[in-house]
């Protein structure tokens, strides 16, 4: 961002401050015990997600008189103190490639099922796969181990398990991602790093 464009926004835009490096993106999602991320996931679905749905009219065009919800969510502290925000991304809007490798919050309205990979008739994995709500195209897939889908099997529990029968939820989870030959994957590491609700 250009350092002139920072007075433009908000008082409690995040684009205001410096994006956080890598290296202090990666203490911060190192600090779980302190840092609760699932708050901030959870701001970020409503006020990202769900209130930009309920604010906007059919053309996705911000009603008059409806003011834009804060995002300070993503502010925290850098290295030396002074407020950071933590790199962010509609995984919507594409050029998903920039940066990859940098942990993100990543958020959207998605469809989701839910495929199990199943070896000698133990559950090996759970991937749940993100979809364009419009056209069904995988956006992504992310890989959940058991042990880490046993803290979320309440909120799983209704999602599908068959691509034609998948369900549009809010979205919002944290982590890296890499390109595969038909999509982007991610390995969820905690629990606490991925948030979702029913539309």
């Amino acid at each position: 961002m250009i350092e002139s464009d920072k007075e433009k926004h908000d008082i409690d835009c995040p684009y205001r401050h410096e994006v956080a490096s890598r290296k202090e993106t990666g203490k911060f999602y190192e600090d779980l015990d302190t840092t609760d991320i699932s708050n901030r996931l959870t701001s970020c679905l409503n006020r990202m997600l769900k209130t930009v749905s309920k604010s906007t009219n059919g053309n996705g065009l911000q009603m008059r008189g409806v003011k834009k919800s804060k995002n300070n969510f993503f502010n925290f502290k850098g290295n030396s103190g002074e407020k950071k925000y933590l790199p962010h991304k509609n995984f919507n809007w594409g050029n998903l490639e920039e940066d990859m490798d940098i942990q993100k919050i990543y958020y959207g309205k998605c469809a989701l099922y839910i495929y199990k990979y199943i070896q000698e008739s133990d559950i090996k994995k759970y991937y749940l796969k993100v979809l364009n709500v419009d056209s069904k195209k995988q956006i992504c897939q992310i890989s959940i181990s058991p042990s880490v889908y046993n803290y979320l099997s309440n909120k799983l529990i209704d999602i599908p398990e068959k691509k034609d029968e998948a369900l549009n939820y809010y979205l919002c989870f944290s982590g890296t991602l890499e390109k595969d030959n038909y999509s982007y994957k991610c390995k969820l590491k905690d629990s606490r790093l991925l948030v979702l609700e029913k539309e």
